[in-house]
């Protein structure tokens, strides 16, 4: 579940190291940018983040239940999967349960490195500020990763409705064309 997001800090940290041994003298530099532009940005910024997703989670987790994973559509698909392609019937919430946990490390990640911004960042060290310039460069992407989640979870369950309205549809449809050609009396 954290793989996408260690890969692209480990490529952000990749490009911080090229990037200081083209440029050494600008890595040295590097804490007195920021102090002066960057850490308060990021603290506050983290800090919202964290803040909003704590705030949305119950609701993103509740609607995509009920919108969901309550419906019998969605039951007979599982019940389809057991059967034909060896699912765990145990995995039926298993979507859910992983998007409850991206969005709990999301949280924890984002407040955590708003309090290394304050905490840690205040330390006029180079390492100092690289580690907390990397632990927003996680939290960043395990934010991305968590968005990119919640968008696969909405798009399925937008193709469902999609198929449930058309399904509807085609019925009125046929309800409507019968009743164009049916004789009257």
């Amino acid at each position: 579940m954290l793989k996408m997001p260690l890969i692209i800090t480990l490529i952000c940290e990749i490009f911080l190291f090229l990037i200081s041994q083209i440029f050494p003298d600008s890595i040295i530099n590097l804490f007195p940018i920021y102090r002066d532009g960057f850490r308060s940005l990021l603290f506050s910024g983290f800090l919202t983040v964290g803040s909003f997703l704590f705030a949305v989670q119950a609701f993103i987790i509740i609607r995509l239940k009920e919108s969901i994973f309550d419906q019998d559509w969605y039951q007979e698909e599982h019940i389809q999967d057991v059967i034909f392609h060896d699912a765990c019937i145990d995995d039926y919430l298993i979507q859910l349960k992983n998007l409850t946990s991206l969005l709990f490390l999301s949280i924890l990640f984002s407040v955590l490195t708003a309090l290394m911004h304050l905490s840690i960042g205040l330390y006029p060290n180079f390492i100092a500020s690289l580690l907390c310039i990397s632990l927003s460069f996680f939290s960043f992407s395990l934010i991305l990763f968590t968005l990119i989640q919640i968008k696969g979870n909405f798009d399925s369950w937008l193709k469902a409705l999609d198929k449930i309205y058309r399904t509807k549809l085609q019925t009125k449809e046929l309800a409507y064309r019968n009743n164009i050609n049916s004789p009257t009396s």
